[in-house]
């Protein structure tokens, strides 16, 4: 009874690793290693307040739970050494794992024609349709055939503006993978305990470990699947402008070009100078390309900060009052907010089924930062914001 309490402690004390990894794994890609125990004190220190292994059997069910989580730091900060096929139990791709997305506004006859043709050429590609609003079409489309496609909805219309991005997950991609691999061995040592053990607290504490575990699994897996359709289907977004309606459409009137640029379906702003990375859960995938960020939740939340030049130079206040005055006709409705430390507005589309656009900005001295929530529907809006403003610092409903 001895040697199984002391297994059980053991293994607690793993998936308590674990589940602190993932309280705060989802910030950029770059840091996503960081935060695993390494070498050094992290390692004396654990080793120290886990119990002395008694048995043989002990050792080795411990030896096998440590795999993954020692790091061998690499250059480029990620814990991943880029020049071995395997680090410690850690596989790493033997591609890199990359996510393509397009953007592309074209001033077309018949905004109607222009839609299906778009809807046909992704079911002929065996893609899909992921969205349709009022003037834009998102399809998904394989990624091997990514600029062939491209190029071809190009054709389609005259182009005003496109631009292609372009996301190296592969570090996040393993770092998901070695984490659903170490959770479900724990729970799977967990079962064998359980049938080991006849002491009903023990039971308890183990029962409790596995319903945590099973949860964290499930999320793990939401996103990783998430990731990997990301990765094999490739985003094609398409925004249509009617020759005829050009005129009124320009909102070149925007005295402010970053504002002018706002797109809820696409980055006009690429690239982020600060370290703020809002507490996203399990449910979100992280995109990273140096200071940019990017997270996308498996019900298609999409979270984005980017950075402007603060010119003319205002507080936060002022830019919030921008916003609500020059981007407000485009939309519904609008309503200010606050989101953490941004001051924010949201905006309600004008569309049958109207999704819900969140911008925030920050200014700080010469920079004023910008953070984009694009909610889908609206009741995704309502199963999500909340999350999404505890992320950003914020109590909901204040």
């Amino acid at each position: 009874m001895k040697n199984t309490g002391t297994v059980i402690i053991i293994l607690l004390l793993l998936s308590g690793l674990l589940s602190c990894r993932a309280a705060q794994e989802f910030g950029m890609a770059s840091k996503l290693s960081e935060e695993l125990p390494s070498g050094g004190a992290q390692r004396e220190a654990r080793q120290a307040e886990a119990p002395e292994p008694q048995t043989g059997e002990t050792q080795d069910m411990i030896k096998q739970e440590s795999i993954g989580f020692d790091k061998v730091s690499g250059e480029d900060g990620t814990g991943l050494d880029q020049n071995a096929a395997q680090v410690k139990g850690r596989t790493v791709p033997e591609e890199r794992k990359k996510v393509y997305s397009g953007y592309a506004q074209l001033l077309v006859d018949n905004t109607e024609e222009v839609k299906n043709n778009i809807t046909r050429i992704a079911d002929r590609s065996g893609g899909y349709v992921e969205s349709v609003y009022e003037n834009t079409v998102e399809i998904r489309v394989p990624a091997g055939d990514f600029d062939a496609i491209f190029e071809e909805i190009l054709g389609l219309g005259t182009v005003s503006n496109k631009s292609v991005e372009t996301f190296d997950v592969t570090e996040f991609y393993a770092d998901l993978k070695t984490r659903l691999t170490i959770a479900e061995k724990t729970r799977e040592r967990l079962y064998v305990l359980l049938d080991r053990t006849a002491d009903v607290n023990e039971r308890l504490k183990i029962l409790r470990e596995i319903r945590r575990l099973t949860e964290q699994i499930e999320r793990i897996k939401i996103t990783f699947d998430l990731l990997e359709n990301q990765i094999a289907f490739s985003r094609i977004t398409v925004e249509l402008v009617s020759r005829f309606e050009e005129e009124s459409y320009t909102i070149g009137k925007i005295p402010f070009p970053w504002m002018a640029g706002l797109n809820p379906l696409y980055a006009g702003i690429d690239r982020y100078r600060d370290y703020f990375q809002p507490a996203l859960g399990d449910e979100f995938a992280v995109f990273a390309r140096e200071k940019i960020f990017r997270a996308e939740s498996a019900d298609g939340v999409r979270v984005r900060l980017g950075t402007v030049e603060n010119d003319p130079s205002g507080d936060s206040v002022f830019w919030q009052k921008a916003l609500l005055f020059h981007v407000s006709p485009l939309y519904s409705s609008a309503e200010e907010k606050d989101l953490g430390s941004f001051k924010a507005v949201l905006f309600k589309s004008k569309d049958r089924e109207p999704y819900a656009y969140l911008v925030g900005v920050k200014a700080a001295g010469n920079n004023l930062h910008i953070a984009e929530v694009f909610f889908p529907s609206w009741d995704v809006y309502n199963a999500n914001i909340e999350s999404v403003m505890k992320a950003f610092g914020t109590t909901p409903g204040k």
